[in-house]
């Protein structure tokens, strides 16, 4: 008991320091059960390639598909995985059908008919068609427009498969170069392609102390505002080298197995083989570069949407025989004239995807980009 006169002894948080003690406490507790609940959430993540099929099946016709039922995996460890020949429901909300080939498209003979140009496309799930119907895709509507034409004289073969990066794109050509017998070759490129699909990364380890998974919850929620697509939770990308502008896989999260697929050097390698395997057979390889971000140009603080690493992999392309075609002038010109965002492009306000709107445009670009060369067959 204190003596009379005497202050008495205050409680410990009644204090400043104390006060301030029990606050920063409870701030830590919380951010403790928020890391947690982020780790949590990892482990229950299945978007990896092994989980993904493991017990796929093919749902009944009008089902909603994920991505498992629309995947099987192949024994070449440049390809991976591809599609299900037979999968048939919806998929991100639009009608979606494997064909016996393994593309989406209905039935085709393999067997070209006499005096058909065909084309191969050769992309991921941009030029696949993620989020729209496949009468909507850009290789589609190249063909409709290249019929008004030409009717019953022009082919499109959409070999585009969700998540694939060049070197799988340039693999997949190289097993169906001579079966196809194309005349022409279009390999949509677009900006993550030296990087692996999102589901060949090795699963998190959710034990780990050497990352912060709450931290990557606040990157992506703050990338997300700013209007870019950030990858899963737990997944990183292929690192930027600051010296050279060249991206490298990062060793400690890229499987041993998968190494060959990433990185500038394995994307450079597989362009310059494609052009090669295309000039043995006299096919045409065109690069089409597809870009998702034209807010910079919208805005007027750039006249270029592609960055200079990018204007510099064109004019190697160029040189190597492929033709290059960029709709960023049709695209912005149309943007700027009805008056839209960036955001029109993509197939959803959060997803980059591209929308059916930006499938028309590449599909008009293309027409007349392939028309000016020679290319397309005349009437």
């Amino acid at each position: 008991m204190s003596a009379p006169g005497m202050p008495g002894k205050r409680p410990f948080g009644s204090t400043l320091l104390g006060r301030s003690l029990l606050i920063a406490g409870a701030v830590l507790t919380a951010l403790l059960c928020l890391e947690i609940g982020a780790r949590i959430v990892a482990a229950l993540d299945r978007n990896y390639l092994d989980e993904l099929v493991s017990g796929r099946h093919v749902r009944r016709a009008g089902e909603e598909l994920t991505l498992a039922d629309l995947l099987r995996v192949v024994a070449n460890p440049r390809i991976v995985y591809a599609l299900q020949p037979g999968a048939r429901g919806t998929f991100r909300g639009a009608p979606a059908t494997i064909n016996s080939y393994g593309i989406r498209d209905a039935e085709r003979p393999v067997e070209k008919r006499p005096g058909v140009f065909r084309i191969v496309g050769l992309g991921d799930s941009h030029m696949f068609g993620w989020g729209v119907p496949r009468e909507e895709t850009f290789l589609t509507q190249l063909e409709s427009l290249v019929e008004r034409t030409r009717p019953g004289g022009v082919e499109v073969w959409n070999l585009a498969v969700p998540g694939y990066n060049t070197v799988q794109e340039v693999q997949t050509f190289a097993e169906t170069r001579d079966e196809l017998d194309a005349d022409a070759v279009i390999l949509n490129w677009v900006a993550n392609d030296m990087d692996l699909p999102n589901f060949l990364q090795e699963s998190p380890s959710v034990w780990s102390l050497r990352k912060s998974f709450l931290r990557e919850v606040v990157r992506r929620r703050r990338a997300r505002r700013k209007g870019r697509h950030p990858m899963p939770l737990g997944l990183v990308a292929v690192e930027q080298d600051p010296k050279t502008g060249r991206y490298r896989p990062p060793p400690a999260d890229v499987p041993e197995r998968f190494r060959p697929l990433a990185g500038t050097e394995n994307m450079l390698a597989a362009l310059d083989r494609l052009g090669q395997l295309a000039k043995e057979r006299g096919i045409t390889p065109v690069l089409l570069l597809n870009w998702d971000d034209y807010a910079g140009r919208l805005a007027g603080r750039s006249r270029d949407v592609l960055p200079a690493w990018v204007r510099q992999l064109a004019r190697r392309c160029a040189s190597n025989g492929y033709v290059v075609v960029d709709p960023q002038d049709r695209i912005t010109d149309y943007l700027l004239r009805h008056r839209l965002g960036n955001q029109a492009l993509w197939v959803t306000p959060t997803d980059s995807h591209t929308s059916a709107l930006r499938h028309r445009l590449v599909a008009e670009e293309l027409v007349d980009s392939l028309g000016a060369t020679g290319i397309l067959p005349r009437r």
